[in-house]
């Protein structure tokens, strides 16, 4: 991401094939939407990115067209894989 902030690229260009070693490739859109955690220091950026994934989660749960009880389960699958 600092990279690709730099002007250079985001990428290891060292690397011709995705998936090896658990290297992985994101598109170029999805450094956009990662760019603002780009701004702030790692440790801010990683309750900012864990704060996010929790409203993601609630607000996902909030939206589900189901019971009460299966809105528990959720939150409770959702906390074992945490």
């Amino acid at each position: 991401m600092r990279g690709w902030q730099a002007g250079t690229s985001p990428y290891d260009v060292s690397i011709t094939t995705t998936g090896d070693c658990g290297t992985f490739q994101y598109p170029p859109a999805f450094l956009m939407l990662l760019a603002p955690f780009a701004l702030v220091p790692p440790d801010a950026a990683l309750w900012a990115w864990i704060a996010l994934s929790v409203v993601c989660l609630v607000g996902a749960m909030a939206l589900m067209p189901v019971s009460p009880e299966v809105r528990l389960v959720t939150l409770v699958l959702a906390g074992t894989s945490w």
